[in-house]
C-alpha cells in the first residue's frame, strides 16, 4: 500500500521486481509530513501508536491528541511532540507550520512551556486517517 500520491512510477517499479501488487490511499486533512525546521519526517508517536493498534479510529475524535494530555509528554521532553504554529524554519523564515518541538528555539520552547495550557493546542500529535480503504470488498480465503 502506497500512501500519498504522485509515486506510480516507484510503485510500478517495485510490483515489477518483486511481484507484489500495490495500490495507493490518501491521507485525510491535517497529516504531519516534514517539520519545517529540520525537514525530517515527523512520525506517528508511541501514544498515537498504541491507541489506533488498540482500537482503532477513536470515536468522536478530532484527528489529535493534545500533548499537554499525553502520559508520555514528560514535561515537553517526549521526542514526538509537534508544534503547529509560528516559529522560524530551516531556511530562516518564521512562518506557521508543524514543527518537531525539539527543532524551534529553546527560548520558543521555553516560553510555550511556562504557559502550556495556553498553548495546548498548538502541542498536538495526529492520528493516521485514511481514505479509500472503504472501497475494497474483503476478500474471502
Amino acid at each position: 500500500m502506497e500512501i500519498g500520491r504522485g509515486k506510480e512510477t516507484q510503485s510500478a517499479d517495485f510490483s515489477l521486481l518483486t511481484s507484489i501488487p500495490t495500490f495507493s490511499i490518501d491521507i485525510k486533512d491535517r497529516q504531519p509530513f516534514r517539520c519545517d525546521g529540520c525537514g525530517r519526517w515527523i512520525i506517528y508517536c508511541k501514544k498515537v501508536i498504541d491507541d489506533y493498534s488498540n482500537n482503532g479510529v477513536p470515536a468522536n475524535h478530532n484527528h489529535e491528541i493534545k500533548c499537554v494530555n499525553c502520559p508520555y509528554f514528560n514535561e515537553g521532553n517526549c521526542p514526538d511532540i509537534i508544534y503547529y504554529g509560528q516559529a522560524t524554519n530551516r531556511y530562516g523564515d518564521t512562518r506557521t507550520a508543524r514543527y518537531h518541538f525539539r527543532c524551534i528555539d529553546q527560548t520558543l520552547r521555553t516560553q510555550i512551556l511556562s504557559n502550556v495550557n495556553q498553548h495546548q493546542d498548538d502541542l498536538v500529535a495526529y492520528y493516521p486517517l485514511v481514505e479509500g480503504l472503504e472501497n475494497f470488498n474483503e476478500e474471502k480465503l
